[in-house]
């Protein structure tokens, strides 16, 4: 009796657990219908892709291709990021239009197994374009303190990123000669970000905080070209390495530009015209024909059967993309220098509010315009290197398709 109850009971299991699986398996293809039905319909949808209710949906999305490491999900949602440029919509205080990020930071998993972990690069360069951006001792100091008062009792992840922030804005204080808005404290080791300007060639007078910004963009775009270019050889990307925007040929054609306006803005001649000429051309072909160059390289057949016309088109239609790109990341930089100096001209309000002219500022004033200041500015300051990194370094060298390890057991 007892062998004919076990035997019952294990098949009830057996029947249960199939039972499982079956509607588990039942749900999966229901949810994969509806996802990939949202996917063929997207251009159809009324709002906005970066509209709120659109975030939503991708940041589901994003937890739905997670779970299946179905490829298309991912090729669709990075079609709307690259679409948009991973930008928002026009109110950058509005939670509505900040939704999407949501999606663009999931978008960015953990590295794979053969790609460069950005987690040092990224703590170093953000700190310190934070700095560069919001530099005062006063205020440095202040971020230091409080992050590493959040850190130790509220065990806060943020607070430590807020800390060590607050270092480089210290440092960034001593170079711009700023305590807590007082300029006539310290003297600049560096310079004052408001008064110091620089004579370029062919340009004329320019602020020389925007000036080294930009030069300091275009060497951050070429180190993370290099990055890119040693994943791709970890990865035995032929096309990756050799033939694409980050590439080595992305490396050549954009070097070669920085070299030139170096040369340029210092008074230089540039030498041998024609060939700095042919230098130019061959690696922007080999970028606008990447496919069909990897295609030869690896004897591969192309994928789809398309006419020289339409190839010849698509690769002008690459170059301008290209181009752009190039000139807007560089530029984009430029916000670098442009809140070095909105900084120190909001603490030049604060102090004239305080009436720091008359020798005896209102230090309530003083406080209020510091804190005000340390609160709406460095939230702003932080959105803005997060789009630096996120877009201008992180979109050239990363791709984030690893998978977190998870033990077998965790039970020791």
């Amino acid at each position: 009796m007892r062998k004919i109850l076990i035997l019952v009971f294990s098949l009830f299991s057996i029947f249960s657990t199939v039972e499982a699986k079956s509607k588990k398996g039942q749900d999966r293809v229901l949810i994969d219908k509806v996802a990939m039905w949202q996917v063929n319909h997207q251009s159809k949808v009324k709002h906005h892709d970066l509209a709120w209710t659109n975030g939503v949906l991708f940041r589901g999305m994003v937890e739905w291709a997670d779970y299946t490491q179905d490829s298309r999900y991912y090729d669709f949602l990075m079609q709307i990021g690259k679409k948009h440029h991973w930008g928002f919509l026009k109110r950058l205080y509005h939670a509505d239009d900040l939704v999407i990020a949501q999606m663009y930071i999931r978008m960015y998993g953990l590295p794979n197994y053969n790609e460069f972990d950005p987690t040092i690069f990224v703590a170093l360069t953000y700190s310190f374009i934070f700095g560069w951006m919001f530099g005062d001792v006063g205020q440095g100091l202040v971020l230091v303190i409080g992050g590493f008062l959040l850190y130790h009792f509220k065990k806060m992840n943020l607070a430590a990123i807020i800390s060590m922030a607050g270092v480089f804005s210290t440092f960034f204080g001593f170079m711009f000669g700023s305590i807590f808005g007082f300029e006539d404290v310290i003297e600049p080791i560096w310079l004052r970000p408001m008064s110091k300007m620089t004579d370029l060639p062919m340009i004329g007078r320019l602020n020389t905080v925007f000036i080294v910004a930009v030069a300091f963009g275009m060497g951050m775009i070429l180190l993370t070209m290099i990055i890119h270019i040693i994943n791709a050889a970890k990865n035995h990307s032929l096309g990756d390495l050799c033939f694409d925007t980050n590439g080595i040929a992305g490396l050549v054609f954009y070097g070669l530009l920085v070299f030139a306006i170096v040369m340029l803005m210092t008074g230089h001649s540039l030498p041998g015209g024609a060939l700095l000429a042919v230098l130019f051309i061959i690696p922007l072909l080999c970028i606008a024909f990447k496919e069909q160059l990897t295609d030869l390289c690896e004897k591969k057949k192309p994928a789809e059967k398309t006419g020289p016309v339409m190839i010849v088109v698509q690769a002008l239609f690459e170059l301008i993309e290209v181009l752009l790109s190039y000139f807007s990341n560089t530029i984009s930089f430029v916000r670098i220098g442009a809140f070095a100096v909105s900084h120190a001209a909001m603490m030049e309000v604060v102090m004239m509010l305080a009436g720091a002219e008359s020798g005896t500022p209102n230090i309530i004033v003083v406080i209020i315009g510091n804190l005000f200041v340390c609160g709406m500015e460095g939230l702003i300051v932080g959105i803005q290197v997060l789009r630096l990194e996120y877009y201008e370094m992180f979109s050239r060298f990363y791709k984030g398709d690893g998978r977190e390890f998870e033990p077998y057991n965790t039970k020791q």
